[in-house]
């Protein structure tokens, strides 16, 4: 699983990137995390600043989600 943080170095990042990695190692995930600077992405990707990528799909933007958010999105898709 890849997570990536998207925003400036600012408290609201630092705040979700460290929600993002505490709910992962609550669920004993195996995930790569990455934390990239909206200047270095290609285009207008994402709408508004920090934002959450998990496995190439945005699932927050512009807000800090709750951690029970984030362990929703996180949680594996069994079929």
């Amino acid at each position: 699983m890849q997570i990536i943080i998207v925003g400036r170095a600012d408290a609201q990042r630092q705040r979700l990137e460290r929600l993002a990695r505490e709910v992962a190692a609550e669920l004993r995930l195996q995930a790569q995390f990455e934390v990239v600077d909206p200047d270095a992405l290609p285009g207008d990707q994402i709408a508004a600043l920090p934002a959450l990528v998990i496995d190439g799909m945005v699932k927050a933007a512009g807000r800090l989600p709750s951690r029970n958010e984030i362990g929703s999105w996180l949680q594996p898709s069994w079929v």
